[in-house]
This record gives C-alpha cells, structure tokens and sequence, in this order.
C-alpha cells in the first residue's frame, strides 16, 4: 500500500510540474499554420491553425529585442547540420537552443522541414502579416521536434513564394536570437534557401 502512495505522490508532481512549467512558458502568444507533416508544434508547444483569412485582426504588439551582430556572407559555413545523424542532429540543435549565447555569430546551415508559425493578440486572435519561419528537425524515432526560427535577406511574399509547410529545406543563416514578452528567441538572420 505505501509503495502505491508514493507512486501517486510522484505521479501527482511530475503532472504539477509540467502543468506549471507549460503555463510558465506560454507567455509568447503564437500559434501554428497548418502544417500536415509536422503533427505537433516544436515551437513552445504552440499549436496548428488553419492558414489565416485576409479578415486578421491587427494588434499593438511590442517589438522584440534583438541582439545585434556584425552580418557575415553566408559562404563559410561554420556549423554544418546537414552532415551529422539525426541524433546528433537534433542532441546539436538542442544545445543551440539552450546555450544560445555560445552560437551567437556563426554561420549555421541546417536541413529540415520548413514551418510557418502566425502571431497573435492578447485574445488568441491572428495577427495579419506577423509569421515566423522555422527550419524544424526531428530526432531519430521521430516522436520529438525542434527548430530554429529563420528571417530571409530577401523577404519574399508569403505563403506564395514560400515553400509549402512541410517541406524539406536547407537554409543557411547567421545564428542570432531575440527576446520577445521576456522569452529569448534564437533564429538565423539574414537567412538564403539553398540547395
């Protein structure tokens, strides 16, 4: 009997916990376009919908803080994503995402599938025009994702001259981050597709 106490004691804290944690982390209102190849969001756990109407609501959003670099030419790639296994692939991109601050300046190509995140208001509504693109990883069993957020030198006209969501792509870009409602953010800036 006492072993079936402590089972549900820790049962019990490991679901307080994660509940407390996604609350904590859920300070970023942003939500998912449509993407049938990628089932859950790797983003923050932020979730899939449908490809926003031109009727989006617009909202007074802060801009976010970005950590200024000195821009490179994205021909000496200095970490190259796209030559290692799918575990440390995604073991590379997690490190990346936490110690964001050791990666800041380098050259990073990655391979993955490209995802397209809409941000929304204080209400949970669409904010027209406000996307955020993402180079998404899986690791080897497929049951995890994460990604890297992306910003284009050329902007182009989404979703028209955008890949499809779901798509694999390889970008190259200059690893940065910014900090948005206290949360950090790294992406690559000045980011090209290649082949």
């Amino acid at each position: 009997m006492r072993k079936y106490i402590i089972l549900g004691l820790l049962a019990f804290g490991i679901i307080l916990y994660f509940g407390w944690n996604h609350q904590k982390n859920s300070a970023r209102k942003i939500t998912a376009v449509s993407a049938p190849v990628i089932s859950a969001s790797p983003l923050n756990n932020r979730q899939p919908i449908p490809t926003p109407s031109a009727s989006s609501t617009t909202s007074s959003s802060e801009e976010p803080e970005r950590f200024q670099v000195e821009e490179k030419e994205n021909t000496n790639v200095e970490i190259d994503l796209t030559t290692l296994g799918k575990v440390m692939v995604y073991s590379q991109v997690n490190d990346m995402m936490i110690n964001y601050e050791k990666y800041v300046g380098q050259i990073v190509k990655m391979r993955g599938n490209f995802g397209v995140y809409q941000g929304t208001d204080d209400q949970g509504k669409p904010i027209a025009n406000k996307y955020y693109f993402s180079c998404v990883i899986q690791d080897a069993t497929a049951c995890c994702a994460q990604g890297i957020e992306f910003k284009l030198k050329n902007q182009l006209k989404f979703p028209d001259e955008y890949p499809e969501v779901g798509t694999e792509i390889t970008v190259v870009g200059q690893f940065t981050y910014y900090k948005e409602n206290g949360i950090v953010f790294p992406e690559l800036q000045n980011a090209e597709f290649v082949s």
